[in-house]
């Protein structure tokens, strides 16, 4: 991970590596980051709420589901995360994401 911006004061650091399984997705590997760093979730997200009606159920489960707040960017070896897959977009050893906050 690389960070920009105010976040490099909220974490702390300007690069770190995250760990993660293989196969993992950009969005697992931003989960493990934002869990790390909580206090940066707040600045970069927003949380909205996503309900999962099962047929098999009268109950309607309520999640919620972090977004980015306009104007950040999230980028997979330097390449817009919204234009090569999102954050489904499985990741290899060595890849690194960069985050940048609104107004870079």
């Amino acid at each position: 991970f690389k960070t920009f911006g105010l976040l490099r004061p909220l974490v702390g650091k300007n690069e770190f590596i995250v760990h993660a399984d293989k196969g993992a997705r950009s969005g697992d590997l931003l989960r493990k980051f934002f869990n790390y760093y909580p206090q940066a979730r707040s600045e970069a997200l927003v949380r909205k709420w996503d309900s999962d009606d099962r047929e098999d159920s009268l109950w309607v489960e309520i999640n919620p589901v972090y977004i980015p707040r306009q104007g950040w960017r999230f980028l997979l070896n330097g390449r817009d995360l919204d234009y090569v897959g999102g954050f489904a977009t499985t990741v290899e050893d060595k890849d690194q994401i960069s985050i940048f906050p609104i107004g870079r």
